[in-house]
């Protein structure tokens, strides 16, 4: 997915500003003007407009904002499209100093699929990560045998 947002916008006017008490560097984007998308995926990141928080050191995505700024259509519209200005946001945090894991995400989208309205508005907060200790102990089918 990254590689993919990667290659189809343009990121402008980068900046440092102060998030969560942390400095990062953020970028807009927007689509690259002339790329023709390969993938369905391409497809659908090209059409996305925003802004994206970076971690300066552990060049981890903070925090990403984004938008449609135009319909995205599949099946020529007839299948499904959704609409211009539904939006997402999505934040990550380091936690227990080792692993970057979501910590939030909001979605507002405005769709037609087939030809029903599709309308959803959501947050989800991510929390009380914990760090589980196992242990396991491995046999293979000829160690089983000797044993019985």
């Amino acid at each position: 997915g990254i590689s993919a947002f990667l290659r189809v916008s343009q990121f402008t006017t980068p900046r440092r500003v102060e998030f969560r008490g942390q400095n990062v560097v953020t970028f807009d984007f927007e689509p690259l003007p002339n790329y023709r998308p390969k993938t369905r995926l391409e497809k659908v990141l090209q059409g996305l407009v925003g802004t994206v928080w970076v971690d300066d050191h552990a060049k981890e995505i903070v925090k990403l904002e984004a938008h449609f700024a135009r319909s995205l259509k599949f099946g020529g519209g007839l299948l499904a499209s959704v609409h211009p200005g539904s939006a997402f946001v999505f934040e990550q945090t380091l936690v227990n100093n080792e692993l970057w894991l979501p910590s939030y995400a909001e979605i507002h989208l405005s769709a037609r699929v087939l030809f029903k309205g599709v309308k959803v508005n959501q947050i989800i907060r991510y929390c009380d990560y914990k760090k589980y200790k196992v242990e396991t102990v491995t046999q293979s089918g000829h160690e089983k045998e000797k044993n019985k």
